[in-house]
């Protein structure tokens, strides 16, 4: 299970700093960890003044100041909670180790899509003083170069490839995935300052390292955690700077970086429990709800129908192939079904390329200047 977070923000974003206070300490080294102990004592204080009658702005102060609002029933169980639940007694020992990450959430509908926002100048509470904002011109411009290559990879790939100055919002994982490690840092070569672009080419090389469709090993987890520290440093240093109207980008998510490789190390890799799959299945479901009266039971019936239907299907096509095919009048399914033209990578892991829709267009002028800058650094 994946350790407690390193740091946490004893303010939110919305306060004023402390005056001449350190806030954030990037060792990691000073805060120590929490424990299923120190976070119950934390819920109890907090627990103790909301029934002590103290006022809410006292109740919410200490809530912030404990970093917990009060009991949970997995964290920080109440007196009644441990006397119902009894069989919960072996999570409770567990503690905040008990908590993960999705490293693919934090990333890919967090962290990036705030990154773009930043660059995009889409934050207006933040003012004028927005050094890294690319001017719209050149932001046009990237959104056509990224929409101009729908028509060079599969339909299944295009979505992807919308135009991101338009489309920035309704931006998926899978979008940003493909912003982040194939064309963020081409497109944004010379687009935006140097200490900035060099601030999201530290994110962009420790995604292929955290990313990767095989297993880790050590010296990659300590590549990546230090690429990722790096990162939180430009980020605070550049973004942040210090200056109190800025204190809206110190997202916790961004602090949250600092966890992901201690959780891989705990949990193993980010692709191997990642909820994305889960949410599109759970996605298809209420298409399978025919009934309001009774939802849960035609929900029931509609999924039994449908795997079973399925499993017929996989049999007979499997065993019986030609018995099948006489039946149905399809023919006999090969074993390879993966579209005319892909082309095999590797088998270890397995990487396929699917055929593009036209062929690949040469890269000249400003498009060829900014990929060799890119490679040369």
């Amino acid at each position: 299970m994946a350790q407690p977070p390193l740091f946490y923000l004893p303010y939110a974003p919305d306060d004023p700093p402390p005056s001449k206070r350190r806030r954030f300490d990037v060792g990691g080294n000073t805060t120590p960890r929490r424990t299923a102990a120190s976070i119950a004592a934390s819920a109890a204080r907090v627990e103790n003044a909301r029934r002590e009658g103290k006022s809410k702005a006292a109740v919410s102060a200490l809530a912030q100041k404990e970093g917990i609002k009060g009991y949970s029933l997995f964290f920080a169980p109440s007196p009644e909670d441990k006397a119902r639940y009894p069989s919960l007694k072996y999570l409770w020992e567990i503690g905040p180790d008990l908590l993960t990450y999705d490293t693919m959430h934090l990333f890919l509908c967090n962290v990036v899509p705030r990154m773009w926002e930043l660059f995009a100048g889409e934050n207006e509470k933040l003012g004028d003083d927005q050094p890294w904002v690319i001017p719209k011109a050149a932001r046009e411009t990237i959104g056509g170069e990224i929409k101009a290559g729908r028509s060079t990879v599969p339909r299944s790939q295009a979505r992807s490839l919308r135009n991101i100055h338009k489309h920035s919002g309704p931006y998926k994982a899978v979008d940003w995935l493909y912003f982040l490690l194939s064309v963020g840092e081409v497109v944004l070569a010379d687009r935006i300052s140097e200490e900035f672009f060099k601030m999201f080419m530290l994110l962009c090389q420790a995604g292929r390292l955290l990313f990767g469709p095989s297993s880790l090993s050590e010296q990659d987890l300590q590549a990546a955690d230090k690429l990722l520290r790096h990162f939180f440093q430009a980020f605070y240093r550049h973004v942040y700077a210090g200056k109190e109207e800025r204190l809206r980008v110190c997202r916790p998510t961004v602090v949250a970086l600092l966890d992901v490789t201690a959780n891989i190390r705990a949990c193993g890799p980010a692709w191997s429990y990642w909820p994305f799959p889960a949410e599109r299945l759970i996605g298809t479901l209420t298409r399978l709800i025919r009934s309001r009266r009774f939802p849960y039971a035609a929900l029931t019936t509609a999924v039994s129908k449908k795997y079973s239907a399925e499993l017929v299907t996989s049999f007979a096509g499997t065993h019986v192939a030609e018995a099948w095919a006489e039946a149905t009048g399809k023919p006999i399914r090969g074993d390879i079904q993966d579209p005319a033209g892909t082309f095999s990578v590797s088998k270890e892991p397995d990487v396929d390329l699917l055929p593009p829709r036209r062929a690949a267009a040469a890269l000249i002028g400003r498009e060829l200047a900014c990929m060799k800058t890119v490679l040369d650094l």
